[in-house]
């Protein structure tokens, strides 16, 4: 799955950082995702719900912010974890 695009946002620069690194916003941002927690400066775990039809299974993963430049930009890269 890709995520991308670019977003003009009418707010200061520091203020969408802000959101950006919120666990909360970065929850409402990514679809079916059910919880997402920081679990050092540049990783979070989340869970997320995929839909295929009448399954929704929740799968846990990783992200990671990489190419970080404080209050410009960051890319973020995830990966599913396989449990038994």
């Amino acid at each position: 799955m890709d995520f991308g695009g670019r977003y003009r946002i009418a707010a200061p620069r520091l203020a969408v950082w802000s959101a950006l690194n919120d666990a909360e916003v970065l929850k409402a941002c990514i679809p079916g995702c059910k919880r997402i927690q920081w679990v050092s400066d540049t990783a979070l775990e989340v869970e997320i719900a995929i839909n295929l039809g009448i399954m929704r299974p929740v799968f846990t993963g990783d992200l990671t912010l990489s190419d970080v430049e404080p209050a410009t930009r960051y890319s973020l890269s995830g990966k599913g974890r396989v449990g038994l």
